[in-house]
């Protein structure tokens, strides 16, 4: 099983094919934008965030059935829970937030 995370700095969509070479399982992409299901043939896509422009991705592979676990609480939207058959996944984005 191949993981990746991945902090895209925005614009994601026009970046996907740097990691399409890979193959991977499971991608976790931090400051991605919110996508079509669709875009990815072979992958699922999870998305959480507060604007469309820059949140935190998580892709499964179309051969893994996952779904977003009930424990998600969407206040937290730096953290995306995910269920598969077989493994619990959580994406995170973790970056240094400084108060004024």
């Amino acid at each position: 099983m191949k993981i990746i995370t991945w902090n895209c700095n925005l614009n994601f969509s026009k970046k996907f094919e740097n990691l399409e070479a890979f193959d991977s399982d499971i991608i976790i992409i931090q400051e991605c934008e919110r996508l079509k299901t669709d875009f990815f043939p072979n992958h699922n896509f999870f998305w959480t965030g507060r604007i469309e422009s820059k949140g935190l991705g998580v892709m499964i592979s179309k051969s893994t059935k996952a779904r977003i676990s009930d424990l998600h609480n969407q206040k937290l939207i730096n953290f995306l829970p995910i269920e598969t058959e077989s493994l619990n996944i959580l994406g995170v984005w973790a970056y240094k937030y400084q108060c004024r």
